[in-house]
């Protein structure tokens, strides 16, 4: 984001553990949609947090994309099986490991 001038705010990154993804990634998603973030978009570093990203915000009854857009960097198989279409952003190992 720093890299195309976009400002960067506080609170807009957020980490969960693995042992306590459910519970981290829901506080994650109340704080950023909440005030004072107010976010309307959420990415996800890869594929597995996206779906269980998804998994929560269906359960908290958020509609996506018109309540919270959502982008991961991976696709899956799975995003077939959900309601909209997920944008992703897709990463071909073949070709990174060309360039090293």
């Amino acid at each position: 984001m720093k890299d195309n001038g976009l400002p960067v705010k506080s609170g807009w990154y957020k980490e969960v553990r693995e042992k306590n993804l459910n519970e981290d990634l829901s506080k994650a998603i109340v704080e950023i949609i909440n005030k004072p973030l107010n976010c309307d978009a959420i990415f996800f570093a890869t594929e597995y947090l996206t779906i269980a990203g998804l998994r929560i915000a269906n359960n908290m009854g958020i509609k996506v994309p018109k309540e919270l857009a959502v982008m991961s960097f991976d696709d899956s198989e799975a995003f077939e099986l959900f309601y909209c279409p997920i944008t992703h952003a897709r990463q071909p190992l073949d070709k990174w490991e060309k360039r090293l």
